[in-house]
């Protein structure tokens, strides 16, 4: 493995420093992979993809997403915070980056299997996220329950169709693969551009125990109750993702805690990204 990783993510990070219109090139590079450089990818790792158990994938997914939302719901509910903060608490502890981050760190360390894994891992979980995740965590705010329109997403939609096109084309050329894994690198360029750096509180510390701890241990208890262990270090680093920024977006359409989502979505992703660089070396 080599240094790209980190060079693609300081490189960003180094852009937003010294360009004061880096906006204009995250929302360019953003709108790209949201569009058609995930769905590609996605598309690439699920093509001819009969070498992986579809059935049990799914039913981990479904699993882990029930018993996530239940479990975080619980907990973050008795801490005394305000409610917009656990609203956002508990979509950064329940619902971490597997798609946009998730799918291409699968791809860069576990080739086109782990990546067709989190591909269906991602489809799944976005229809939780979308659907009876806001709707939790809107139930903090004793608000309304949310309706269909507001579940539609271009990640959803994007993984839905990568996914329904990978079932009626079975061969990908060597030269769209490699092209299709690029986008891991576009990915960690954005993240560069992206990050805030804080002073953590003790609420981070809430938010980093619930991504980095529970959900990963939670993880591991489902495969080894359901005997599911062919995929172990697959699932487990999905479950090691650190929060969606999908959920600052939510955040702010919501009014629930905008810059907590912000804030801790960067600073989780900088350790992410820098503890798997690190590893990329090494494997």
């Amino acid at each position: 493995m080599d240094f790209l990783l980190i060079i693609f993510f300081v490189s960003g990070f180094i852009l937003k420093q010294i360009y004061k219109n880096h906006g204009h090139v995250k929302t360019s590079i953003n709108n790209y992979m949201l569009y058609f450089g995930l769905p590609l990818l996605i598309f690439v790792s699920l093509v001819n993809s009969s070498y992986i158990n579809i059935g049990k994938i799914i039913s981990i997914t479904v699993i882990y997403n029930i018993f996530s939302i239940l479990i975080f719901f619980i907990l973050i509910r008795y801490l005394k915070i305000e409610n917009k903060t656990k609203a956002t608490i508990f979509l950064c502890s329940a619902f971490g980056n597997f798609a946009y981050l998730g799918i291409p760190y699968c791809f860069y360390f576990f080739g086109k299997e782990g990546a067709a894994i989190a591909a269906l891992f991602s489809i799944i979980t976005a229809i939780f996220h979308f659907s009876l995740g806001i709707s939790v965590s809107r139930s903090y705010l004793n608000e309304k329950s949310t309706s269909l329109k507001e579940m539609i997403n271009p990640v959803s939609v994007g993984l839905i169709v990568a996914f329904i096109m990978s079932r009626f084309i079975f061969h990908v050329p060597l030269s769209i693969e490699k092209f299709a894994g690029f986008g891991t690198y576009l990915i960690l360029f954005v993240i560069g551009l992206s990050v805030n750096l804080e002073k953590p509180d003790k609420n981070y510390i809430i938010g980093f125990l619930g991504r980095f701890v529970v959900s990963p241990i939670l993880m591991i208890a489902i495969l080894i109750l359901t005997g599911f262990s062919s995929y172990f270090f697959i699932f487990l680093l999905l479950s090691l993702m650190p929060p969606a920024f999908t959920n600052t977006v939510l955040s702010i359409k919501y009014d629930f805690d905008k810059e907590y989502a912000s804030k801790f979505t960067s600073m989780s992703t900088i350790m992410m990204v820098l503890v798997f660089g690190v590893l990329s070396i090494f494997i």
